[in-house]
Order: structure tokens, then C-alpha cells, then sequence
């Protein structure tokens, strides 16, 4: 049986804050507070790279972190939201979610090799064509210098 969310496309396992798609000094709003919430969180406190200046999660209750719900967002209170989950079909509804409230596409941030302006294609395009691309070049990477497209730094 299908259950939302199960069926994604293969992204990445290492989680790391897109630096490189947010200025230093910028106020961001995190939504999501599972593992890769919590690892961005963590890594964002340490590094002061930015200021996360509200953290949002669908579900707060029984979470003994410094949570906002969906409707305590503040819109005008953030310059970037960044998008800390790994499922493609639960960033797509996030991002539509923040579409919706007029957040513009290039101040949501997704994930470093994976950009949000993917979350607006279907599903099954990326699942059929963008992923297997993406996960080849990554085999072919990492055969050749004996690391991945994610781990690989300049």
C-alpha cells in the first residue's frame, strides 16, 4: 500500500545547510524539526553563519524545542526559509505552502544539490529523470576520486 511520502526520489544522506544559496548575516525560518531539522539547527547555533530566527515544524506538540507552528509564522520576519526535510513529496507541499503565502522562489531554499525550483516539477519527472541522472553522475564522481558529489569540496 502507498503511504505519503515513502515514494521519493533518492537525495542525499548527508545533510549539511545549503550555505552556498543563503548571504552570511541572513534571518532564516527553518521548517522542520526531525533529523535534519535538528542537525541544521545544531550546525546554524554553532557556525552564527546566519540567525535562525523562528523554527517551524506541522507538528510541535511533545517537542521540547523552541518551536512555532505554521499558523505563528511571522511573514515579513525572515529574508530566507530553508526547508530542513529530506522527502521531495513532503518539500514539495512545504514549498507550496510558502508559495501560497507569497514567499517568492529564489528566498526558499531547499537543499544544496537540489535546488527548490525542482519542488514544481511533478514528482515522477524527477523519480524517472532528474534522480537516476543525478545518482549516476554521483556513482561516476565518486569512482573517479573516491568521493561523492556531496562530500566533494573545492
Amino acid at each position: 500500500m502507498y503511504k505519503p511520502y515513502e515514494s521519493q526520489p533518492a537525495l542525499s544522506t548527508s545533510f549539511a545547510i545549503p550555505y552556498s544559496a543563503i548571504p552570511f548575516g541572513s534571518k532564516i525560518l527553518l521548517y522542520g524539526a526531525g533529523d535534519v531539522g535538528q542537525k541544521y539547527y545544531n550546525e546554524v547555533t554553532c557556525a552564527k553563519y546566519v540567525n535562525i530566527v523562528q523554527w517551524c515544524d506541522s507538528n510541535i506538540k511533545g517537542k521540547d524545542l523552541p518551536l512555532v507552528s505554521k499558523e505563528q509564522i511571522d511573514w515579513e520576519g525572515f529574508d530566507y526559509a530553508v526547508i530542513a526535510i529530506n522527502s521531495f513529496n513532503a518539500a514539495k507541499e512545504i514549498y507550496g505552502f510558502f508559495r501560497e503565502k507569497g514567499v517568492a522562489p529564489e528566498r526558499i531554499i531547499w537543499n544544496e544539490a537540489w535546488p527548490s525550483s525542482f519542488l514544481e516539477f511533478d514528482s515522477r519527472y524527477i523519480e524517472r529523470m532528474v534522480a537516476p541522472t543525478y545518482n549516476q553522475a554521483n556513482k561516476v564522481l565518486a569512482q573517479r576520486s573516491g568521493l561523492s558529489f556531496e562530500e566533494k569540496k573545492c
